[in-house]
């Protein structure tokens, strides 16, 4: 699948999830891409979608905050 894709990532930031949802990532990426794929790799990717997908929404509430605070 596209999530599935090696992603390599050359600049790095650390981000904490809860341990069930590690486990389930862990499993996904284990089971589908093997060592193909960091679980930090298919974060990045399914991040990456979610990020284009709702880009106008998320622009708009940016926007609005944004305005509200100056």
């Amino acid at each position: 699948g596209q999530f599935l894709q090696r992603n390599e990532i050359k600049s790095r930031k650390c981000v904490y999830i809860s341990s069930g949802v590690h486990d389930k990532i862990q499993k996904i990426v284990n089971v589908l891409a093997g060592d193909d794929m960091s679980i930090g790799g298919y974060i990045d990717l399914v991040l990456e979608q979610h990020l284009q997908e709702h880009k106008d929404t998320i622009n708009e509430l940016y926007k609005q905050q944004r305005d509200d605070l100056i």
